[in-house]
């Protein structure tokens, strides 16, 4: 039956949280510390951002550009035809 037989007969499944320590910077070094770690997660956010759309840049210039090799090769090709001359 699982969570769900545990939940219908009212047994706990998971105590609670009874209480947490704050996590405030005291000091000056402290606050500067957190200060940088977040301007770090900062750093690293945009750069993934500008990777992902450097990747999807180039995804949509691949596409464009086998359209276009595919509009090349589904051209007709004209075939030439040989006459001879009539007294060939």
């Amino acid at each position: 039956m699982g969570w769900l037989g545990l939940l219908l007969k009212g047994k706990k499944v998971a105590g609670a949280i009874k209480s947490a320590a704050p996590n405030v910077p005291k000091t000056n070094i402290q606050k500067a510390l957190r200060t940088l770690k977040v301007e770090g997660h900062k750093i690293k956010a945009s750069m993934a951002k500008t990777r992902s759309d450097v990747f999807h840049k180039t995804q949509e210039i691949t596409k464009k550009l086998d359209k276009i090799k595919i509009k090349k090769t589904k051209e007709p090709t004209k075939t030439k035809h040989y006459y001879p001359p009539k007294d060939f």
